[in-house]
């Protein structure tokens, strides 16, 4: 009743109270998934291959990166329980679980049209996210939490947030792996750019 009247009120003024569809910044933003999935079958290649060699000029960085962590001893205790904030187009996803073979593998991801794609093709966990916790997920119950190109999109607030929730949800012994920009990953140039 009071929301029907601030918009009756606000539009005699000009305004329009809308929800936004997309207002978490997921990766929906800047990899479409029908355009994306398309144009991987396509040229014939796994979508994470498509992503590396076609869209990001980058041939086998998920592959190198999977590989780093494994020479880290990552996967070494095979972990039981996976989570990762952000999968996208699961990516990396896929290779982890190549990796090792959790009894659960949870997922936040805010473009509902990658998670529900995740979902059904590798029958992963998508929890409820608004883009900035972990809440759904117990504490203490992890033993792999990842997130992969995740930290330079979202806003330094959340990534924080984020940091405390990947050490609440993890079990003790357990491991946290991501990526972050630091200044030895930004030559003045790009920094510029």
């Amino acid at each position: 009743m009071l929301k029907s009247g601030v918009k009756r009120l606000l539009g005699r003024a000009g305004f329009d109270i809308v929800r936004s569809t997309n207002n978490l910044g997921g990766v929906d933003d800047f990899i479409p998934f029908e355009a994306t999935m398309r144009a991987a079958r396509e040229a014939g290649l796994s979508v994470g291959d498509y992503i590396d060699e076609v869209m990001n000029g980058t041939p086998g960085a998920t592959r190198s990166t999977i590989d780093e962590l494994r020479a880290l001893g990552v996967f070494a205790a095979n972990p039981n329980t996976v989570l990762e904030i952000g999968p996208g187009s699961g990516r990396y996803l896929e290779r982890t679980l190549k990796e090792c073979a959790p009894d659960r593998y949870e997922i936040y991801e805010t473009a509902e049209p990658w998670a529900d794609y995740l979902v059904d093709t590798f029958g992963v966990v998508a929890r409820p996210t608004e883009g900035a916790s972990l809440a759904p997920t117990p504490d203490g119950c992890i033993d792999l939490v990842q997130a992969h190109k995740v930290f330079n999109t979202v806003t330094f607030l959340y990534a924080s947030r984020y940091f405390f929730e990947m050490a609440r949800v993890t079990r003790p012994g357990g491991r946290i792996v991501f990526d972050v920009m630091t200044e030895t990953c930004l030559d003045p140039d790009a920094v510029r750019a």
